[in-house]
């Protein structure tokens, strides 16, 4: 996983819900659950479901800026 969240160094303002599954190592169905029950938060674009990168690294317990 930790070569995954390398991934994240690039940065996309929004991530849908299998750019999240293939970080994760996850099946969709996970991340989806994790959405519907508000664990993580996330907006609708019509039927697809988007997650900001700051709800995205919240939920990951990592930081936007790096610790001195």
């Amino acid at each position: 996983m930790e070569n995954n969240i390398r991934s994240l160094s690039v940065p996309k303002a929004f991530y849908t819900v299998d750019d999240i599954s293939k970080l994760m190592s996850v099946a969709p169905n996970t991340i989806y659950t994790l959405v519907n029950n508000g664990t993580i938060s996330s907006i609708r674009v019509g039927r697809q479901i988007r997650v900001s990168r700051p709800a995205l690294l919240q939920f990951l317990g990592l930081s936007e800026t790096p610790d001195d």
